[in-house]
């Protein structure tokens, strides 16, 4: 974390490391199916949703815990709550796994990424869904010039109903 975001020095002292495990790829939970719709995980660097503590707002949305995935009700409002503090500058891409369960063609939402109230990719992001039951994933390019640590998450105004399984912020 960058300093001038800390209120403390770092702390010192020693770290021993008995035992390192190194794996080719991150490890991904096992896929688990929904109605025959498989819920998939995406590997990633940091994934987002699993701390997401939405506590703001006034959209229904709602936390499948057995399915790791967030249902969303379609209509006019927004939910967000805040994650732990990140800093977003050695990413380059944000990928989002979504779902349209509406059946509507005419559906998507608007994605927030702040620090407190500021925008980190300098306004909301449009994220349109494809009309069809299945899993869907939507990648975009993380700004270079961010200097703030990314905090707040929010959704805001879909136009009908959907679910979230992940985002994730990538390297690649």
């Amino acid at each position: 974390m960058r300093g001038k975001y800390t209120k403390k020095s770092p702390a010192k002292g020693t770290v021993i490391v008995k035992d390192v495990l190194l794996m080719r790829e991150n490890p991904v939970r096992e896929n688990i199916k929904f109605h025959e719709l498989e819920v998939p995980s995406i590997p990633g660097d940091y994934e987002v949703v699993q701390y997401w503590r939405p506590s703001h707002g006034n959209l229904y949305m709602n936390r499948d815990s057995l399915r790791r995935v967030m249902r969303f009700k379609g209509g006019f409002g927004w939910v967000g709550g805040y994650v732990p503090y990140m800093d977003v500058v050695p990413y380059k891409h944000l990928r989002l796994k979504v779902r349209n369960v509406s059946g509507n063609y005419n559906n998507g939402f608007w994605l927030e990424l702040k620090h407190d109230k500021d925008q980190l990719l300098g306004k909301k992001i449009w994220v349109q869904l494809k009309g069809s039951y299945e899993w869907h994933t939507v990648r975009m390019r993380v700004p270079e010039n961010i200097d703030q640590v990314f905090n707040y998450l929010a959704i805001s105004d879909p136009l009908n109903d959907f679910e979230l399984s992940s985002i994730v912020f990538e390297y690649e």
